[in-house]
């Protein structure tokens, strides 16, 4: 591989890493914290799970149950929005 070519791919990739997590991702993430969550894992289990450090993994959790709560309250708006 040239130096040319390694500089267009590192920057290809710098691109894919600035658009965020892929929802390949955020979906284990997701899954990961409902574990928790229901109490089927403990949040060290669900860090190790992850790979990230138990602050970390409080980070994630603490933003996936937000999202959540978020879109629930959109879905309940619109559900009586239809329903009027």
């Amino acid at each position: 591989m040239t130096k040319w070519e390694r500089r267009q791919r590192r920057e290809s990739q710098q691109k894919y890493r600035k658009l965020g997590p892929s929802p390949a991702t955020i979906l284990e993430n997701t899954q990961v914290v409902l574990c928790v969550a229901r109490g089927l894992m403990s949040e060290s289990e669900g860090a190790k799970t992850l790979r990230v450090d138990i602050h970390d993994f409080r980070r994630i959790h603490h933003s996936a149950i937000m999202l959540a709560q978020i879109v629930a309250k959109k879905l309940a708006e619109k559900s009586s929005c239809q329903q009027s």
